[in-house]
C-alpha cells in the first residue's frame, strides 16, 4: 500500500505532462448533480398509452431515449406482420413516429437496441433495418430473449437526440 502511495505522489509531482495527467485523472472529486435534471415524457399523438407503467419517450436536453417498439397497430395495439421482415418495418415506423413526437428522426439516431425472440431471424431483421438507416449508421446492440411481450418477434429502443 506505501509503495502505490509514494509511486502516486511521485506521478503528481512528475514534470511530465502525461504522469501528472494519469495521476489528476484518479484523484477523488466531490459529485456535483447538473443543474437541469427534470425531463419530460413525450406525448405520441395517433396511438393508445404504453402498455405498462412507462411513458414511450423520455426527453433531457436535447437526448431522447424510447421504449421499446413493437410491431403494433397505434390503433389496436394488435401485432402487425407474421415475419420478421414486416414486424421490424413496423417497429421502426413506430419508432420513427415517437421520434417525431419528440422532434427528432431516425437520421438523429445515436444508439439502438434490438431484441428477438430468435436469434435466427437476425439477418432478415438487419436487412429491413438497414433501409431504414443511412451512414454514419446508430451504434447497435442485437440481443435473443425469451420471450416480448405479445408474442412480437422483436422489440427496438433507442438514443437520439433532437
Amino acid at each position: 500500500m506505501f509503495r502505490a502511495i509514494t509511486k502516486y505522489s511521485a506521478l503528481l509531482h512528475s514534470q511530465a505532462p502525461l504522469a501528472r495527467l494519469a495521476a489528476t485523472s484518479f484523484t477523488s472529486r466531490p459529485y456535483t448533480a447538473p443543474k437541469n435534471t427534470a425531463h419530460d415524457a413525450i406525448f405520441v399523438p395517433n396511438s393508445l398509452p404504453a402498455i405498462g407503467p412507462y411513458s414511450k419517450a423520455t426527453k433531457l436536453g436535447n437526448l431522447i431515449f424510447t421504449s421499446g417498439q413493437l410491431p403494433l397497430d397505434p390503433a389496436t395495439n394488435m401485432i402487425i406482420g407474421t415475419t420478421i421482415e414486416q414486424q421490424t418495418r413496423v417497429a421502426l415506423n413506430n419508432l420513427q413516429a415517437v421520434l417525431i413526437s419528440s422532434g427528432s428522426d431516425l437520421s438523429k439516431v445515436l444508439k439502438t437496441t434490438v431484441y428477438l425472440n430468435d436469434i435466427q431471424d437476425y439477418a432478415a431483421m438487419n436487412d429491413v433495418y438497414a433501409s431504414f438507416f443511412s451512414s454514419p449508421f446508430p451504434a447497435r446492440s442485437a440481443f435473443q430473449v425469451a420471450r416480448l411481450p405479445k408474442n412480437a418477434k422483436l422489440e427496438i429502443e433507442c438514443i437520439a437526440y433532437s
